[in-house]
């Protein structure tokens, strides 16, 4: 089977032009009606993603409610509106405090850093808590406006930079496929990630400026008041989420793929834009942000070496997820599963891109503006491996991911039986994933959050919320997951409903759970494949930060001695010492079984309860 040529797309010099839209009279006619079915690409993406509207408050939106309307209610919690997304400042005080509540675990380092400097975002859910403090309804609203910006900014840029004889087409479909791709369906539906469309509708605005700009011929004054225009936008991007440089994979490719002057003119425009970076990182270290401690998320300058590891790992994972399949969601989940399922996957993700690759080679080859979307697509994915692989992280990538999809699949339609058969079949693969499949699946992921809000309330209910538990210790032995634990301080917090005192977790339901009981008021807990197995429980602690035999927690009440680990620190064994014997009424033991806490009975001195693994099928709602 040779390779064959795809229809080739507008010579270098003639990119970006825009004009040639305009020249004949019958030209304007096709293009208005280009805009109308661009309009409703863009609202039909908007409708699919109107469940969002009635997902409530989850997880880190209850955080984001204390720290705006209670500061100070809850110990750790910050108290300025400007550390609305400091999960933690990287001073013991407020790990150990964390550890008290229940939100995160007792083998959490506890100078875990994860602090991001987010103003512009933060000013929108400021916003959020000043016109409607108790109606999520116009918070997802609020999120949803800035999709609808989204959506208008890829309208231009795709309509400035496809060209061709079928440009406006090739510009609906790729906005199509952007507008209804379900891997936007947690974005949509999580108002505590707003942060990540407030960047890149800034974003697209200096992309789309810097586009205008360099049309406009080299040394115009028009130009270079776009120029500095653009990276002013590049500024406001970054304070809105760190996600936004990705952007500088765009300015980058365009400037080596299709700038009219050359490419390295088109670097030395990009020299503002330089600027603006390094002040924003010299700014972001000087003012203490950045994450350190975390297994999952990682600080590329700090930890360069591991970043590359994970590099390795997570790229061709986030590509996959957006050309094809399968969701970056399920990927931290597969060794849960079956310790080689992850491995199969991965092997099954690079046989796709490898596929895929050679789809597109073709047009690759003598496709500039095809370079550009390629390029920036995987320039723009490097950032966001910095945190563990979910499809919410693929806003940036589906930019470049969706120009490429969309200008393939139409040089394939053009070539027609040029294209070869399985170029062809592929194309309708691809096609009905993305422009039939997905928009039904947007429709349900746009309520993803509340899937998670309803699993957390599905835990909640399930320990007690009566006057007497805020004088208790409630203790979980197996929460199923992270979520199922950490996040209910805050929303008993948010919602003024008595919580525990203190929350303690002794292990992961990711593996059963063998407890033995010592004496009165001691308890061995051995998890079958230890603690921090899985990599869904190392966002708390890195592996780079061991816990070997001999280490001591102290909490206030109870301390946690690691008795047994592997070489590396990883914890095997742990015993706990509770303040008071086991059965006083200060202390509640719960178990998750099936779809909640329970009553966990306590074993005799001497003997032990063994605990099933919890299994995802549970948690479904």
């Amino acid at each position: 089977m040779g390779e064959q040529s795809l229809p080739s797309e507008a010579p270098r010099s003639a990119v970006l032009s825009g004009h040639q839209l305009r020249g004949e009279s019958g030209r304007q006619v096709r293009v208005k009606s280009w805009s109308r079915w661009q309009m409703g690409v863009i609202v039909v993406g908007l409708l699919c993603a109107t469940p969002a509207l009635t997902t409530g408050l989850v997880g880190d939106d209850y955080f984001h409610a204390l720290v705006l309307q209670q500061p100070g209610v809850m110990p750790g919690v910050p108290s300025s509106p400007w550390d609305l997304f400091v999960w933690a400042d990287g001073t013991e005080d407020m790990g150990r405090a964390f550890m008290e509540t229940g939100m995160v675990g007792w083998w959490a380092y506890p100078r875990l850093h994860m602090a991001y400097a987010r103003p512009v975002t933060t000013l929108t859910h400021w916003l959020d808590y000043a016109w409607f403090p108790s109606d999520p309804f116009w918070m997802h609203a609020h999120s949803l406006f800035w999709f609808a910006l989204v959506l208008w900014g890829l309208r231009t840029l795709y309509s400035r930079v496809q060209t061709g004889p079928q440009a406006s087409l090739v510009a609906t479909a790729s906005l199509a496929l952007f507008a209804w791709d379900d891997a936007h369906g947690l974005t949509l539906s999580w108002v505590a990630n707003r942060n990540a469309l407030v960047a890149l509708a800034c974003s697209l605005l200096s992309l789309c400026l810097y586009v205008w700009g360099r049309s406009q011929g080299t040394g115009q004054p028009r130009g270079r008041g776009a120029l500095l225009l653009s990276a002013g936008c590049m500024l406001v991007a970054l304070l809105a989420g760190e996600a936004a440089l990705a952007l500088g994979g765009y300015l980058v490719a365009y400037a080596l793929c299709v700038d009219r002057a050359g490419w390295r003119a088109g670097l030395r425009a990009l020299i503002p834009h330089g600027v603006v970076v390094v002040g924003w990182a010299v700014g972001y270290r000087f003012l203490g942000y950045g994450a350190h401690g975390s297994g999952l998320a990682i600080d590329p300058g700090a930890e360069p070496l591991r970043f590359a590891a994970a590099l390795a790992e997570r790229l061709p994972v986030l590509l996959g997820a957006q050309l094809a399949m399968p969701p970056a969601d399920l990927w931290e989940f597969y060794a849960t599963v079956h310790p080689a399922l992850q491995w199969g996957v991965g092997v099954a993700i690079w046989l796709i891109l490898l596929w895929l690759g050679w789809a597109f080679l073709p047009l690759l080859k003598q496709d500039p503006v095809a370079h550009f979307w390629a390029l920036g697509m995987v320039a723009s994915a490097v950032p966001v491996c910095a945190q563990f692989p979910h499809d919410r992280l693929l806003l940036f990538v589906g930019v470049g991911a969706m120009g490429l999809l969309g200008r393939w699949l139409v040089a394939v339609l053009r070539a027609g039986q040029a294209a070869g058969r399985w170029r062809r079949w592929s194309a309708l693969g691809l096609a009905g994933l993305h422009l039939l499949v997905s928009p039904c699946l947007l429709v349900a992921r746009s309520q993803s959050a509340g899937d998670l809000a309803q699993m957390i309330a599905l835990a909640d209910r399930t320990i007690p919320d009566d006057a007497q538990v805020r004088a208790q210790t409630v203790v979980l032995v197996n929460p199923p997951m992270d979520a199922l634990a950490a996040y209910i301080p805050s929303l008993r917090a948010a919602q003024e409903r008595p919580r525990p005192a203190h929350l303690h977790w002794l292990a992961t339901g990711s593996a059963e759970v063998t407890v033995t009981r010592l004496d009165a008021q001691t308890l061995r807990v051995v998890p079958q494949e230890g603690f921090l197995a899985r990599s869904t429980e190392r966002m708390q602690r890195s592996p780079n930060l061991p816990m070997p035999a001999g280490s001591r927690v102290q909490l206030s009440t109870m301390a946690v001695q690691i008795t047994k680990a592997t070489k590396e620190g990883r914890p095997l064994v742990a015993e706990i010492r509770f303040r008071w014997p086991l059965e006083d009424p200060r202390l509640v033991f719960l178990a998750w079984k099936q779809r909640g806490y329970v009553p966990f009975p306590l074993p005799p001195v001497g003997q032990s309860v063994t605990v099933p693994k919890a299994t995802l099928l549970e948690l479904l709602p």
